[in-house]
């Protein structure tokens, strides 16, 4: 199975307004994400692991904006 398969299934199996609040908090993450490469793309620079985790140390600390490029 396909992780898109998994998660499919996962969200079936949780009640509707559950299911809609995951989705909803996948695609904040994704976009806070697309948001924090961004610069990098921009500046031609590479994304190193560090960059990576300090972007979602920063997420789960609830500090989104602190993850600065």
């Amino acid at each position: 199975k396909s992780l898109e398969e998994l998660g499919l299934r996962a969200l079936e199996a949780l009640p509707r307004d559950k299911a809609l609040d995951s989705i909803r908090a996948f695609n904040e993450m994704r976009d806070d994400l697309l948001a924090y490469l961004r610069p990098f793309a921009q500046a031609g620079k590479v994304v190193s692991e560090k960059d990576v985790t300090a972007f979602f140390e920063a997420l789960k600390e609830g500090k989104k904006g602190d993850a600065v490029a």
